[in-house]
């Protein structure tokens, strides 16, 4: 939901309209109603920097969206390994937090935060393995 409020920040920022996935520089910008007269002032069409910083933003959320599923092996690790597995949804929340900021602002920045998702990713992946080898009798 952090990552979804920094792409309408954004959107209201860059004035990128709904439902545009990713910015294209030289397309029309959306002004709404609620936006100031100095940010009207601005050009009538997206710039380059403007397309560029947007989806970074974009591009941030949609790597949150995709990596969505590696929480919900927490979860299920978390049946077995509760106190295990809450650390690991820590390290990983923060871990993502860095990664998000870190690729807002300049893509290579991301390998910080990178860095806490594979930590919390390799003890959530083994939890589950193992405890799934063990309910099966292996």
């Amino acid at each position: 939901m952090v990552a979804g409020g920094f792409v309408s920040q954004a959107r209201a920022t860059y004035g990128i309209p709904y439902p545009t996935m990713y910015a294209v520089p030289g397309t029309p910008r959306y002004y709404s109603e609620s936006m100031k007269p100095a940010e009207k002032a601005m050009s009538d069409t997206i710039t380059n920097e403007e397309a560029y910083a947007f989806n970074l933003v974009q591009r941030a959320h949609q790597n949150t969206i995709e990596n969505a599923p590696f929480f919900l092996a927490v979860l299920i690790a978390s049946w077995a390994f509760p106190l295990y597995a809450g650390i690991a949804g820590l390290v990983y929340l923060v871990g993502r937090a860095l990664y998000m900021y870190g690729y807002t602002k300049d893509p290579k920045s991301r390998m910080y935060g990178a860095f806490f998702l594979s930590c919390a990713a390799h003890p959530v992946r083994s939890f589950n393995h193992n405890n799934g080898s063990r309910r099966a009798g292996y």
